[in-house]
């Protein structure tokens, strides 16, 4: 789409209609509603309006609009904390004590072979990057005893 040019005169002109437009508006709208006064000088500043939206808001709801964001804020952070504590991320690995391996040895860039000889894993885990990172495992391969995380460990069958 084409980016318009407007000239600030007509800007300041669209403006000024767009206000006179609010204004009989709000004549309309008070001539229909006798029950409620309605200032034209009140309506057409923007902070009296602000402030009666305000007003309008705490009547309403007993707090401020920003007691109320706070509000939804705690109640979120509340409803994360309750979801992290309840949830249980569990890491299951295809192997145990005593099965073949497979895993890639890091300085010479080979798949080397090993029997697991000991597994140190948690229970509880706070996200499923976490389960996958930690743990450790004891191989013992022709490169003699090795510790690998059991995410680079492949079983052989």
């Amino acid at each position: 789409m084409a980016k318009v040019n407007i000239p600030r005169s007509k800007l300041r002109d669209i403006k000024q209609k767009y206000t006179e437009s609010k204004i009989e508006a709000l004549q309309e709208e008070s001539d229909t509603q006798n029950d409620e006064s309605v200032d034209l000088e009140e309506a057409i500043s923007l902070e009296a309006a602000k402030e009666i939206a305000r007003e309008k808001k705490i009547n309403e709801t007993g707090y401020t609009p920003k007691e109320l964001i706070k509000n939804k804020k705690e109640d979120l952070a509340k409803i994360k904390r309750v979801y992290k504590t309840d949830r249980k991320i569990e890491a299951k690995w295809n192997f145990e004590v005593g099965d073949l391996v497979e895993f890639k040895d890091q300085p010479s860039k080979m798949n080397q072979i090993g029997i697991v000889v000991d597994l140190k894993l948690e229970d509880n885990h706070s996200s499923t990057l976490h389960a996958k990172k930690t743990g450790r495992a004891l191989v013992f391969s022709s490169l003699g005893r090795v510790w690998k995380t059991p995410a680079s460990l492949r079983k052989i069958e």
